[in-house]
């Protein structure tokens, strides 16, 4: 049996692929190319796979929205260095 994560881990697994499958298929009108860049922006701001797919799951319910808003987010997400004291989701 695998032990509990501790505070701060990542309860998932990142499933890029699998994530990224998703969502084109739930909303076929989002550019492919953006949503990678996208997911991409999210591991370099820092965000925990839980953090990206609650993220990604959110917006795709957005009639709206597209696979840019997601990069907006995570670029205008503090990096860890600035936020120092706050838990980034990182085991």
């Amino acid at each position: 049996m695998s032990k509990p994560p501790g505070k701060g881990a990542s309860v998932t697994q990142p499933a890029t692929p699998q994530l990224r499958a998703l969502a084109l298929a739930a909303r076929p009108d989002w550019n492919a190319d953006q949503l990678d860049v996208a997911i991409a922006q999210c591991v370099v701001a820092g965000w925990s796979p839980d953090k990206t797919l609650l993220t990604v799951a959110r917006l795709l319910v957005v009639e709206d929205s597209e696979a840019r808003d997601l990069d907006v987010q995570a670029a205008q997400w503090p990096s860890p260095a600035a936020r120092p004291n706050w838990d980034t989701g990182r085991g």
